[in-house]
């Protein structure tokens, strides 16, 4: 059985990591819940049923007293390299929430720790594994669209909000969401179009701005992949849409 952490308890480890790592009964045990607010770690450890002594305001504190197999990181984006790095360190395999991290430079980091602990580290790409993208692979599969040669991709929303219960503001900051609608909701429709594609991107072009929220990141973003293949995507995502 492995023993599994959770770091961050935010909306998406309630809707999506809670529920799947719950479900899946005697492969895996729930040793550990972390996050700053209490209130959010009590509330998922009745939904999952965590005994509270496995409760931490103080993610490093778990880490260090519950020998952990696997830690999910379901924290904002730029806390995502520091708390894979201790997590690898302390032997627990990582699976990150997207985007992997803010920068080049903590990806790289991230890896380089990964390869010289010998620890698994990956990123949730999940909707790879939606219904929808799996039947759009199996059709260009079988070649019932022919050569993909153009891929379009939109995401767009009032804001970055829209349907969400828990506070999300961290999002329009530039230092913890490390940019705005490109890296957040686009890093889903980027993965998905170089999967579409076959193959991935050789040259990337890109347009940025704030026209109508009042956030530190960007609101609107347009970009361009040139494919290794010669395909072409292109992508529109923006939390400005009426």
């Amino acid at each position: 059985m492995l023993r599994v952490g959770i770091i961050g308890c935010g909306g998406i480890t309630e809707r999506r990591h809670g529920p799947v790592l719950a479900g899946m009964g005697e492969r895996v045990e729930i040793a550990g819940l972390a996050d700053l607010a209490e209130e959010r770690v009590a509330l998922m450890g009745e939904k999952l049923g965590v005994e509270s002594e496995h409760f931490y305001t103080d993610w490093e504190e778990m880490l260090g007293r519950e020998g952990l197999d696997f830690v999910h990181i379901c924290t904002p984006h730029h806390l995502h390299e520091p708390q894979a790095v201790a997590a690898l360190q302390a032997g627990a395999h990582v699976l990150l929430e997207k985007p992997m991290a803010v920068s080049l430079e903590e990806v790289d980091r991230m890896i380089a720790v990964a390869r010289e602990t010998g620890r698994l580290l990956t990123v949730a790409h999940n909707q790879l594994f939606s219904a929808a993208h799996r039947g759009a692979m199996e059709q260009i599969a079988a070649g019932a669209i022919g050569q993909v040669f153009l891929v379009r991709a939109e995401g767009l929303s009032p804001s970055h909000v829209v349907g969400r219960g828990v506070e999300q503001n961290w999002r329009t900051q530039a230092t913890a969401g490390g940019g705005g609608p490109l890296i957040d909701n686009g890093y889903h429709q980027a993965y998905r179009a170089v999967d579409y594609a076959g193959a991935p991107a050789r040259k990337v072009f890109a347009r940025i701005g704030r026209h109508v929220q009042d956030i530190e990141v960007e609101d609107t973003a347009l970009l361009l992949i040139e494919h290794a293949n010669g395909a072409t995507t292109s992508l529109q995502v923006g939390w400005s849409a009426p």
